[in-house]
């Protein structure tokens, strides 16, 4: 392994084994970073993706599952989506004039990215464009919602707030899910930690309205960045945050929200 990571090849690899075939290491690395377990009942950590993993921490077990988020998140299968990256928007303000945007490395833009994607939806629905079904109002063509136009048109579609509509609600059905199966609900929700390249950039407010995240007091919510790799980069420096891994494991119980017989109706 040393020889394509390009490392001495007397250098020690550790690795982090996964807890299921849809919860990965990176969900267990993420909840070390964020001292989940660590910080009283009450905390969730969701790490946002294609495959979005959630944990949830009653004082007790730590459960966790995984989520079909899909590629919204991403930037991926949006027709005006565009990943992380220079050219990608990653703001999007409604004003008096139109729209407002930050674009990463301040070029043009090539997209939206997943944090954009939300605050152009809330503010499509605030501004009474978008109904709370996810249908566009009268006044919107029927091609869709433009947000630029000229050279690089862009155009928000039906089609791309149905998969926006479709990842929420699989990321609402594991909240939802995970607190049923510790006879909790969201009274009991004490704090958020939200990991992924997507949660870096993500408006707070924008993602409560549109019911991506709970509604808890928006400071009680941590935008956590790049939970996965900050996790490993204290198991490599810290024995202590190696030993708090090992002991995740015999304190997690996985749940497969596919096994499940009322998943359909609550998706």
């Amino acid at each position: 392994w040393a020889v394509p990571l390009g490392i001495h090849p007397r250098a020690r690899i550790e690795i982090i084994p996964p807890l299921a075939g849809f919860v990965g290491s990176d969900l267990l690395a993420g909840v070390v970073h964020t001292h989940l377990t660590e910080t009283g009942p009450g905390g969730l950590l969701i790490d946002f993706g294609t495959n979005s993993e959630m944990a949830w921490w009653d004082g007790r077990v730590l459960r966790v599952t995984s989520a079909a988020g899909g590629p919204a998140f991403e930037g991926s299968g949006i027709s005006c989506g565009a990943p992380v990256a220079p050219g990608a928007i990653h703001r999007v303000r409604f004003d008096s004039g139109g729209l407002d945007f930050a674009v990463i490395s301040d070029s043009e833009p090539r997209g939206l990215c997943g944090s954009g994607l939300v605050d152009l939806i809330a503010g499509l629905v605030r501004s009474g464009s978008l109904t709370h079904k996810g249908q566009f109002a009268p006044h919107v063509p029927r091609n869709g919602f433009a947000i630029t136009r000229g050279g690089q048109a862009m155009v928000l579609t039906k089609r791309d707030v149905d998969l926006f509509q479709q990842a929420k609600a699989a990321i609402g059905t594991g909240i939802q899910v995970l607190l049923d199966q510790a006879a909790m609900g969201y009274k009991d929700l004490q704090r958020i930690y939200v990991g992924g390249l997507f949660g870096r950039f993500l408006d707070i407010v924008n993602a409560q309205e549109v019911g991506l995240l709970p509604v808890i007091p928006p400071e009680r919510v941590d935008l956590c960045g790049n939970t996965a790799l900050a996790g490993c980069a204290e198991a490599l420096l810290s024995s202590a945050a190696v030993q708090r891994l090992k002991d995740l494991r015999d304190r997690t119980r996985i749940i497969n929200l596919s096994s499940l017989p009322d998943f359909d109706d609550l998706f």
